[in-house]
């Protein structure tokens, strides 16, 4: 390994040990990755409001969207969906399909807010393969320091959750994908502070 290799090696581990250092510095807000918000024409910035729902039934949330009125429809949709966690829109999404035959995109009756249905999909998505392809795009660019804020902002089993669906952007699993692209030095640390992390 030549001096100038070596020296790479160790600016990039500092800044890997400084990313983690910031991240114990501030308080993230939960909903703070910004590639994921959806941000509508006036600037105003979409942030799920989750309420607590113990009596939570699909099924009536389904025939509360099945009955509104077209006139209703946008805004009563997004209130409702915006009121479940990820798990009980995932629920809707299927009841919905299996009770009207069709997708619950297609009650947005204006086509040209594109942004508002790329919303409204991502909601309906799993949010571990969301994170799983924005990881998989930021492997690819062979960008550390992008990476690294990526895998920092995980918090909880979300981790766990996205190395489980990386395989679907990918052939590789993460730390194989890491290892290839950065080198086992980087791994081995990402190792470390992911394990931190879950303790």
């Amino acid at each position: 390994m030549s001096f100038d290799s070596s020296v790479n090696v160790y600016y990039v581990l500092a800044e890997i040990i400084i990313m983690l250092l910031q991240l114990y510095d501030k308080q993230t807000p939960p909903f703070s990755r910004s590639t994921l918000h959806n941000i509508n024409t006036e600037g105003i910035l979409y942030e799920p409001t989750v309420v607590s729902s113990p009596g939570f039934s699909s099924e009536n949330d389904v025939y509360k969207i099945g009955n509104m009125t077209r006139d209703e429809k946008n805004d009563k949709l997004l209130e409702v969906l915006l009121s479940r966690t990820n798990a009980e829109r995932q629920s809707i999404v299927h009841n919905y399909q299996k009770l009207f035959n069709k997708s619950i995109l297609l009650e947005i009756s204006d086509i040209n807010m594109r942004s508002m249905k790329l919303f409204i999909q991502d909601m309906l998505t799993d949010t571990s393969m969301l994170l799983a392809d924005e990881l998989n795009k930021a492997m690819k660019t062979s960008d550390l320091q992008l990476v690294t804020s990526i895998l920092i902002d995980f918090w909880g089993d979300e981790f766990n959750q996205v190395e489980s669906v990386y395989r679907i952007y990918s052939n590789e699993s993460i730390w194989q994908h890491i290892n290839n692209s950065f080198g086992v030095t980087v791994k081995n640390i990402f190792t470390v502070y992911s394990y931190d992390k879950e303790t």
